[in-house]
């Protein structure tokens, strides 16, 4: 149980990423340039969460 929290914490940001990208414009064009920046400023705090998934299963190990 102790194990499965911080994994369970962790998991549903590269869930929101996926959930995101199938939004994702996939032609960048003046029409959706808007999109695209309100898109990626948004998701700026996401990115390094990623790392995060990565880590927090790893740690205490080795």
């Amino acid at each position: 149980m102790r194990t499965l929290r911080p994994i369970a914490l962790v998991v549903p940001v590269p869930l929101l990423l996926a959930a995101v990208g199938l939004v994702h414009p996939h032609l960048l064009t003046p029409a959706t340039a808007g999109r695209w920046a309100a898109l990626h400023i948004v998701l700026l705090p996401v990115f390094p969460l990623l790392a995060a998934g990565l880590l927090v299963p790893l740690r205490g190990r080795g």
